[in-house]
């Protein structure tokens, strides 16, 4: 009996150790905290655990035009067929290869020169075939073009403000309802203005004004002259929604678009090592012992989120004693349930999957052309397709 009351007692602390400490991070405003201060705020854990497992390979044969890698690339669920997109610069085109059929479907090219011209494909959002957007840095605009390749429209961006807006892989744009939504720069008015800077931009499109909105820049970005690698996020967007991930804290800011308040959590692998590590790191070798939390995606019919992170490694091999690279960077996958929760991480098999990650109808879609995985092919392009399993 004596066992039993000792163990509803420990039962019952853990539970209010844990809710205290969720309380604690939520109560706390983490964008007002120093980076070792920010560093050292737990993580919370969900009670329940997921991994991922292969489902299937898929590979596509690609002409000799074409890059079996994109920096930026789109997966797209059309309802009747499920597309991987890529800009392809060599030829400045749009490729659309259909997964199912596992060839390329569709190659819209476009002019370098004049009136039609676009100046990069690289950087796209794709609302349906007829709604494709290219957003033109270099011209300060966002172009609208359809699956013929005819030029809808123009939308011109204020020339002083485009700088600020951030497009890649790990940042994408959105373009719902007439506006266009942006992740921007979490330093554009200068590290002086740490933890006033906002950091979404949305575009209209009607009268072409670009408004800024929260979430804000956390303070402990001021330390960026000293510690110039924690200056970088990511962001999703996703319904009327947004999540931003700082790439070497793990801070999160989430929330609703265009609404001032938003609240803010942190995540980071089981082991990670960050807060014990070199923030003053400057050159790209010495980022290498950070791990680095560089991607969001969604998954909605689940309501689960992943983290796509690099793991720190040594700057030099301790087994071959040769330099590291970037490419030697195992890579590995963080689930969060809908509260951000920690769900379960799996770590990717090594130098097999480059970091082109998508959430795809089925899954999480992962590009196998790691360029030291001995069977990668230039001329395929290969992707994994994982699923989300639950393990508790």
């Amino acid at each position: 009996m004596k066992y039993t009351f000792l163990f509803l007692l420990i039962f019952i602390f853990s539970c209010t150790s844990s809710q205290k400490q969720e309380t604690a991070q939520a109560t706390k405003d983490l964008n007002k905290m120093s980076l070792e201060e920010i560093l050292e705020v737990p993580v919370t854990f969900s009670d329940k655990e997921y991994t991922l497992e292969k489902i299937k390979e898929i590979n596509i044969p690609i002409d000799t035009l074409s890059r079996n890698l994109s920096y930026n690339p789109i997966y797209h669920d059309a309802d009747t067929a499920a597309y991987y997109i890529q800009g392809n610069a060599a030829i400045n085109s749009i490729d659309f290869y259909d997964l199912d059929k596992k060839e390329l479907y569709k190659r819209i090219k476009f002019e370098r020169n004049g009136n039609q011209m676009i100046s990069s494909t690289r950087r796209l959002f794709i609302k349906n075939a007829d709604s494709i957007y290219i957003f033109e840095r270099d011209y300060s605009r966002l172009t609208l073009v359809n699956i013929k390749g005819d030029i809808v429209k123009r939308y011109s961006i204020p020339k002083e403000q485009v700088l600020a807006l951030e497009v890649g892989m790990e940042i994408n744009f959105k373009v719902e309802n007439g506006k266009a939504y942006f992740k921007c720069s979490p330093y554009i008015d200068g590290v002086e203005k740490a933890g006033e800077q906002k950091m979404i931009a949305i575009l209209d499109l009607e009268d072409g004004s670009l408004q800024f909105v929260p979430a804000y820049s956390p303070s402990y970005l001021s330390t960026t002259r000293e510690n110039p690698i924690i200056i970088y996020n990511g962001m999703l967007f996703h319904d009327n929604k947004y999540v931003s991930i700082f790439v070497i804290t793990g801070h999160i800011h989430y929330g609703e678009i265009g609404k001032e308040e938003f609240n803010q959590t942190r995540i980071e692998k089981k082991d990670s090592q960050n807060s014990k590590k070199n923030f003053k790191a400057t050159s790209e070798d010495e980022q290498l012992p950070l791990d680095y939390y560089f991607q969001l995606l969604y998954n909605e019919e689940e309501e689960l989120y992943y983290v796509v992170a690099l793991d720190g490694i040594e700057v030099i091999n301790p087994i071959t004693g040769e330099p590291n690279t970037p490419d030697d960077r195992p890579l590995t996958i963080i689930i969060m349930d809908k509260n951000f929760h920690h769900a379960g991480e799996i770590t990717l098999p090594k130098k097999t999957h480059y970091r082109n990650v998508m959430m795809a109808r089925d899954g999480l879609l992962v590009s196998n052309a790691h360029p030291k995985n001995p069977n990668n092919d230039e001329e395929i392009l290969s992707f994994t397709l994982y699923k989300t399993k639950q393990i508790k």
